[in-house]
């Protein structure tokens, strides 16, 4: 039963990954507040699907931080 929900939980993150992804919006993954990618400070575009599915796979428990 734990397997389901995480699977849900990743599955919220990835739509809403790709819907600040549709309104251009430049997103970080984050371990609570804290960045997990370098260099979050010079993003100014949003994710591409590639990044979006490498972040989800690395850190399928992430949350998201706007930049």
């Amino acid at each position: 039963m734990q397997q389901v929900n995480e699977n849900e939980q990743r599955e919220k993150i990835r739509e809403a990954l790709y819907r600040y992804q549709k309104r251009d919006l430049p997103v970080m993954p984050c371990n609570g507040k804290i960045p997990l990618i370098k260099s979050w400070q010079n993003r100014n575009a949003p994710p591409t699907d590639t990044e979006i599915e490498g972040w989800l796979e690395k850190w399928p428990d992430m949350n998201i931080g706007l930049v």
